[in-house]
């Protein structure tokens, strides 16, 4: 996370659409430390692992997305980094057969939290 007190001062840091936009900003130093938390966050994560490909496979392209975000009062708190892959380009059937999203709905958490503290 970078802090306010470390953005670049009389500057509002607008939302870099490329990664040689970030590069090139005043806030550079932040926008490389959002990289490489990314980054680990990924490795760390197990997200992906290379292979070796083979002419049957398609190479899906990937892109870094910017974004600043701000408190209620519009103060910068911190500089988000993320690396997506440009999925849209895949067919399904053709490219991939499952998806799957691991994501909780907040209504099955506080079920789950209820029994717990209800069977102690």
């Amino acid at each position: 996370m970078v802090l306010m007190s470390q953005c670049t001062e009389d500057a509002d840091p607008e939302e870099p659409k490329t990664l040689d936009e970030a590069l090139s900003s005043l806030n550079r130093t932040q926008w490389l430390s959002a990289i490489h938390a990314e980054i680990r966050s990924l490795r760390t994560k197990g997200v992906f692992r290379l292979v070796d490909c083979t002419p049957k496979m398609k190479v899906l392209g990937s892109k870094w997305v910017f974004k600043v975000k701000r408190d209620q009062d519009g103060h910068i708190i911190k500089f988000k980094a993320r690396y997506v892959v440009k999925g849209y380009m895949q067919i399904y059937r053709l490219d991939y057969t499952n998806t799957y999203a691991n994501v909780a709905n907040i209504d099955t958490i506080r079920l789950l939290l209820a029994m717990a503290c209800f069977y102690d």
